[in-house]
């Protein structure tokens, strides 16, 4: 059997998720770990009857791979991604991608150039209900009219902001709710809905004493005009998420663990026109979703869809590098949007907008404010 010689990078809390399920993905070979933090290093390569290592340059170097899973801190992505692209070696990154919409796009480009793989784990792809909703929106519910996404499952307190010195500023992560926790569902509208034409944001730190964003909306147009806003945050709770799309043959409907669709009889500008004034008379059935369960990790579907890509079992990645790039240019089209209250015209947009805009909030020039 053919297997996957698979280095990880990055020890922390979220190593231990993939750990886990390795033992299910048999063609997967874990050859070997690495950190910047020793003891973390030397506890998994005893766990795991590995080498270890405190430099990835020198693990590149002595290691003979065929794949890295990079689990760091986002800015440090880059820079270990190009390095396994220097040395033959196929990436699958946790997300964001990175930070900079311009360092993705060199990414990609040097992945492109070796004839390699890069694929993000966006974990959420892998969630039944979310596939779901994609194929009702792809196949069910005809042109998109309007979409309202609200998403409050990331609740943080101060503990986990002053847990790491990184967390909740600029030059540790890049931004806040926007760059940590929302890029999971900047990519589902990504995979939903495509890239919008035009973007406005507001962004707030409202009950955090840290520098980045605990509060987010983002309003997009599609064309034809049609419109989707997005709102998320890390200070409310109980959690909650409300998902209600609107499309010219029906209406899909999400609230928390509720989800349902509506289906038109014809098309909505037929029923607007229509003798009937009752909507009621319009809808030829409403059926309710079950939310399933999945044995493993969303992340494990990852993970799987990356090797079998590697051993030529499938075509398709779930989710590949110029997926992850195209909702992190909205994300740093938000930030951008922000600061600089007007609204983004994407196709006008470049990349480095944001790494000025970027280096002005890491360096303390600028600091976020909020938008009149």
């Amino acid at each position: 059997m053919q297997t996957i010689k698979t280095a990880v990078i990055g020890l922390g809390v979220i190593s231990e998720v993939h750990f886990d399920y390795f033992k299910n993905l048999e063609e997967l070979k874990l050859t070997a770990v690495c950190d910047i933090n020793p003891e973390r290093v030397k506890t998994a390569a005893e766990k795991y009857r590995v080498k270890g290592y405190t430099d990835y340059r020198n693990m590149f170097e002595q290691e003979a791979l065929d794949a890295v899973l990079i689990l760091t801190d986002h800015f440090s992505h880059y820079p270990i991604a190009m390095c396994a692209f220097e040395h033959n070696v196929h990436v699958l990154c946790e997300k964001p991608i990175t930070v900079r919409s311009s360092q993705a796009q060199e990414m990609i480009n040097m992945a492109g150039k070796k004839n390699l793989v890069l694929a993000v784990d966006f974990c959420l792809r892998s969630i039944p209900h979310y596939k779901k909703i994609a194929d009702i929106i792809h196949h069910r519910l005809g042109k998109i009219l309007r979409a309202d996404i609200i998403e409050t499952r990331y609740f943080r307190t101060m503990a986990y902001y002053k847990s790491a010195v990184w967390r909740g500023t600029w030059k540790g992560e890049g931004g806040g709710i926007l760059m940590n926790q929302a890029p999971h569902i900047l990519d589902l509208i990504y995979w939903w809905f495509g890239q919008p034409e035009k973007i406005s944001a507001r962004l707030a730190n409202k009950h955090h004493d840290i520098e980045v964003e605990d509060d987010v909306e983002i309003f997009m147009t599609y064309p034809e005009d049609a419109r989707l806003r997005f709102y998320s945050n890390t200070w409310e709770t109980p959690a909650g998420e409300y998902i209600y799309i609107v499309g010219e043959q029906g209406i899909l409907s999400v609230n928390d663990n509720e989800m349902k669709f509506s289906a038109f009889e014809r098309k909505i500008k037929e029923i607007i026109n229509s003798p009937s004034d009752s909507l009621k008379d319009q809808i030829s059935h409403t059926e309710k979703i079950e939310k399933e369960t999945i044995p493993f990790s969303s992340q494990y579907e990852i993970t799987k869809n990356f090797i079998d890509k590697l051993l030529g079992k499938t075509e398709n990645l779930l989710v590949s590098g110029k997926d992850a790039a195209g909702s992190l240019l909205m994300a740093n089209a938000a930030v951008v949007s922000h600061m600089q209250k007007k609204e983004i015209i994407l196709k006008n947009f470049h990349p480095s907008e944001f790494d000025q805009q970027l280096e002005m909030l890491t360096s303390g020039k600028q600091r976020l404010t909020s938008r009149d």
